[in-house]
């Protein structure tokens, strides 16, 4: 019995340590001499530590706002899109794909200077730094939309599914601007 109590204990002790409670001796229900009278609660009713640690598994994750676009003429095959993503966790999480109905390709790119002309480079890997935002915006990174299937019309909603290293599909619904459209539309 006394063995089967120092492992609830230890048990609790990684729970509250994982969620950020105290440990102290006081707050797991110890004291310096144990007594038999002791009342602990059924081990068997527990949540286990390993769904715990799925939870905070669960907590870390990416968001995905102000996903937007511009409008492209006709026949146009190329296009962008622009949006911010905030990762919410304490450890670097890294895009793995990208697609979307509207392109046959869709990648991460970097405009960049290049002996005075404008040129762009895909990222990759694309990575999100702990607990940052990263924004995609024009003249900067964005994701690339090639081989377009249809031209992208001011005022419609497509779908952007984005892939995380975590193993999490993101359904973004990207807006489309106007042809000069150099922010979210609003």
């Amino acid at each position: 019995m006394f063995e089967r109590k120092r492992v609830f204990i230890a048990t609790l002790a990684l729970v509250f340590t994982l969620s950020g409670l105290t440990t102290s001796p006081i707050a797991l229900g110890s004291s310096e001499a144990e007594s038999a009278d002791t009342t602990m609660p059924d081990p068997d009713s527990l949540v286990p530590v390993s769904s715990m640690v799925a939870d905070q598994t669960a907590a870390k994750t990416i968001e995905i706002t102000r996903a937007w676009s511009r409008a492209t003429p006709p026949g146009s095959p190329m296009g962008a899109v622009y949006m911010d993503f905030r990762n919410h966790s304490l450890e670097e999480i890294s895009i793995d794909d990208i697609s979307t109905d509207v392109a046959q390709l869709s990648e991460v790119h970097q405009s960049i200077e290049v002996n005075g002309v404008m040129r762009m480079r895909e990222v990759t890997p694309f990575l999100l730094p702990k607990n940052r935002t990263v924004s995609l915006q024009p003249g900067g990174k964005h994701v690339m939309l090639m081989r377009l299937k249809q031209s992208l019309q001011a005022g419609t909603v497509f779908t952007l599914t984005v892939t995380d290293s975590l193993g999490i599909v993101h359904e973004v619904p990207v807006k489309v601007g106007g042809y000069g459209q150099m922010s979210y539309p609003k």
